[in-house]
């Protein structure tokens, strides 16, 4: 299943983006919660409220959220609150989670998403993109698996190096899809950077994750989301995400 993440439209209010999203076509959806859309330490609980129920009206599915890149044990507790008003959307799967600098906040994490009946992902970061290391993370934090993110992948392994990843995913969950020059994360579709086709459609072949969730900057395709959205589609049909 193909999915796409509220990021693409980042500098969007998140409401109009839902109902843009489903009245084309795109049922499963990523939500970003870091500093705009909904952010767990900054928006209200009437706003997550609201997104709940807009969700449901509009028969989308969230299949996963991710939380700030940031979180402090001083933060924990209005998490939390975000996480049991979001836990109410029925569809919830996944808590995407970037490496923390504090062990203890990941491990409190995995706990309290658990006891939700969620899981929780790790992601390889631009700052913390070493595979191996991501997995002993995994297992020393009671984490449930990888989010491999593709271009952070990029810059990481280099072109060459990429399908290094191969060796890792069957503990990846699900895939952020978006592309770049290997130097720079630029999230552009896959395609427009220098990420090799033929590694992503055998990832995809292969091993199947749940998600293949696009983070791709739609303001690289004029004013229009629908073009982004266009191109999406027609991309993972051509990888056999459908």
């Amino acid at each position: 299943m193909f999915a796409v993440s509220t990021w693409c439209f980042f500098t969007l209010p998140l409401v109009p983006v839902l109902k843009f999203l489903r009245s084309r076509g795109i049922q499963v959806i990523e939500l970003w919660c870091d500093r705009s859309h909904l952010d767990p330490f900054m928006s209200p609980i009437e706003a997550m409220r609201r997104v709940v129920e807009i969700t449901r009206e509009l028969g989308i599915e969230i299949r996963s959220l991710h939380i700030p890149c940031e979180v402090r044990i001083r933060d924990m507790n209005r998490l939390l609150v975000f996480l049991d008003e979001m836990s109410k959307l029925g569809s919830l799967t996944y808590i995407i989670l970037h490496p923390q600098s504090d062990i203890e906040v990941m491990k409190r994490l995995a706990e309290e998403v658990h006891s939700r009946g969620i899981r929780i992902l790790l992601e390889n970061s631009m700052e913390f993109g070493d595979l191996n290391e991501l997995l002993n993370l995994v297992k020393l934090c009671g984490l449930d698996g990888l989010c491999l993110d593709l271009g952070h992948l990029l810059i990481h392994y280099g072109v060459i190096h990429v399908a290094k990843a191969f060796k890792y995913m069957n503990q990846v969950k699900t895939i952020h899809l978006h592309d770049n020059d290997s130097m720079l994360d630029l999230h552009l579709m896959v395609g427009s950077g220098v990420f090799p086709y033929h590694v992503l459609c055998e990832l995809v072949k292969e091993f199947n994750p749940q998600d293949v969730v696009t983070e791709v900057y739609y303001g690289y395709y004029g004013d229009d989301p629908s073009t982004l959205v266009d191109k999406v589609k027609r991309f993972c049909y051509s990888i056999g995400m459908v």
